[in-house]
This record gives C-alpha cells, structure tokens and sequence, in this order.
C-alpha cells in the first residue's frame, strides 16, 4: 500500500504535534507527571495552551500519547533488529544488543516507562488494553523464539513463557541500572554481561 503523502497543513500538524510530545517528555522527565502541568509542557514546546489542547485532550491523554507512540517505536526496532537475524540464539542475541542500544538513545522515556511499569503513575481505562496488547506482543514474539531454539536443540527444555518473562525480566532490571546510574559498567559491558548470564542457564548442553 502506497504510503499517503501529505499536504502543507498536515505536515505542519504533524510537526507541531511531535514538538509537543519531545516537550512533554522533557517536562514529565524533570517533574513527573503529577508536578507538570499543561502550562509547562506549553512554555516547553514555545506554544499556546490553546494549542496543546487542539491535540490533546488534557495532561493525561498527552503522557499517554507519548508514552504509546515511543513503545511502539521501540518495539519496531528491537523487531527489527531480531529479524536481522535467522537462528533462534541470534535473535535473542539481537534482542538483548537493541534493546539496551535502545535504552541509552531514549534514556528520559525510560525513565518515565520505569515508573509507569512500577505503577506511579496513573493508566487511564481507555490505555490500558493498548499498552497490554504492546507487552503481550514482545512476549508472543520472544516466546516463539525461544519455543523455535527449543524444537532446534539449542535451547534447553522448558516453558519458553517462563524463560522469556526471565529474559525480559533482566532487561528490564538492566535499563532500570543503566537509567539511574547505578553501575560502573560501559553499555557493551552491561550488555555483554546480560548475555553471558541468560545463555549461560538457556543454551542446551553443549552448545
């Protein structure tokens, strides 16, 4: 399908609605969602109040907004960067290299997804399916991985739900240490460490 080109007056749109979203991130990253405000956010961006609420309908939906949209761009890159590969340790290789790469060029919205994953700050009713749908979607895509290394003989025998929600666990941990700062390590030493420990306990005898 042809992607849709589109005239002066959306490409503006579009450009306005994502220097709100770069604003907002900005302002929930040094006062948290509940010490920013619209005016903020606004002052932040160099635009009207007004403005922020032809896009949004309020502080909520715009944190929700940027909270779903950089997701998504995460999920695609780290998707992408597993189907580079072809084996089952590959991919998951893969996995762990993007996804802390990931980290570090969206250190500020990790900080924010850390502490929404924890709960501090409120999901409205209408975002919680879509940020479930996301979550259950890295974990069908690395289970099956995981199930595939499995049937190949090169990951040993067990619940490939299990070792992935231990795998994801880990990464989650490991961004958690790289945002705060809470470790001596370079990112190739973080990731390199997250790697040999997983595999360590995953790889099938012998390989």
């Amino acid at each position: 399908m042809a992607k849709k080109v589109l005239n002066r007056r959306e490409r503006e749109r579009e450009r306005h609605r994502a220097e709100i979203l770069r604003a907002a991130e900005e302002v929930f990253t040094e006062k948290g969602f509940h010490g920013a405000s619209m005016q903020d956010i606004a002052e932040q961006a160099e635009f009207a109040v007004g403005t922020l609420y032809k896009f949004f309908t309020g502080k909520e939906d715009l944190y929700h907004a940027l909270f779903l949209e950089k997701v998504r761009k995460i999920d695609a890159l780290v998707g992408k960067g597993m189907d580079s590969e072809t084996e089952p340790v590959g991919k998951l290789k893969r996995l762990i290299e993007v996804n802390l790469r990931v980290v570090e060029e969206y250190k500020k919205f990790f900080g924010l997804y850390l502490r929404e994953i924890m709960g501090k700050f409120p999901v409205s009713p209408a975002t919680q399916p879509q940020i479930r749908r996301l979550r259950n979607q890295i974990v069908k895509r690395v289970a099956e991985v995981i199930k595939t290394g499995i049937k190949k003989g090169v990951l040993r025998k067990a619940d490939p739900r299990a070792m992935t929600m231990v795998l994801l666990g880990m990464l989650r941990g490991s961004a958690f240490i790289w945002v705060e700062g809470r470790h001596k390590l370079t990112l190739k030493e973080l990731t390199e460490m997250v790697k040999k420990m997983f595999f360590e306990g995953a790889l099938a005898e012998g390989k």
